[in-house]
């Protein structure tokens, strides 16, 4: 059963800094953490899927939890990043 597209992580981060990139490309959906890919979607119709709304964008806030920790130095992109640029960001710590 599918209810819409997602990936996730459902394993405890290690303690310290951990760089998260999620990534949203032709259709795919892709979660890279320190720079290594650890969940990727089926693929799908971007089309096929109405994200428009009124609500504002919040960040740390899950179906289930919130986000317990600190974050540093967020970014949004206007484009899909490539794996390179993302494992590239991720050394920069």
């Amino acid at each position: 059963l599918e209810a819409g597209k997602c990936v996730t992580y459902d394993k405890q981060l290690r303690p310290g800094w951990r760089h998260i990139t999620a990534v949203k490309r032709a259709g795919l959906l892709s979660l890279v953490v320190d720079g290594k890919r650890v969940a990727r979607s089926s693929a799908f119709n971007p089309r096929d899927y109405d994200l428009s709304n009124r609500q504002p964008l919040r960040i740390g806030i899950g179906q289930h939890d919130y986000f317990n920790g600190k974050m540093r130095d967020l970014r949004i992109y206007k484009r899909a990043l490539g794996e390179a640029e993302v494992r590239h960001l991720s050394k920069r710590r």
